[in-house]
């Protein structure tokens, strides 16, 4: 079955999704913050992340940014998860390019079939804009 990694500060927020997506058949590690998460995407090799927008230490935002910025990793498949609906923080995920995202809190049966929807779409290459100057 399917790895994913699940990245929360908050405890409870974390293990109820570990909870939800286990019983849905996948495989899933845990990480506190961004600093963590990329060590753990370079252990697991996850199929697909999990991500609060807003931890300590690392930001989902930052640390999206420097997923997209390794070549072995950038294409990982990655759902943000926020609990502010603000537009500007949306597209600016959405422009880092993040596969989808959820607003907290959210449905047990909407995040299991956003990551069944996810994960039997065909991975999408992600390329970093070219810099200018």
């Amino acid at each position: 079955m399917a790895k994913i990694l699940i990245v929360d500060d908050d405890m409870p927020s974390r293990v109820l999704a570990q909870r939800i997506l286990s019983a849905a058949g996948f495989t899933v590690a845990l990480a506190r913050d961004g600093l963590e998460a990329i060590e753990k995407i370079w252990e697991v090799r996850p199929d697909l992340v999990l991500m609060d927008v807003m931890m300590p230490h690392r930001d989902g935002i930052e640390t999206l940014r420097q997923l997209r910025h390794i070549p072995e990793l950038r294409n990982t498949r990655v759902i943000m998860l926020t609990a502010v609906a603000d537009r500007a923080k949306v597209q600016e995920i959405l422009n880092l390019g993040v596969t989808d995202y959820l607003t907290k809190p959210f449905p047990a049966e909407v995040l299991v079939s956003r990551v069944k929807a996810i994960l039997t779409a065909p991975v999408k290459s992600f390329e970093l804009p070219a810099q200018v100057g």
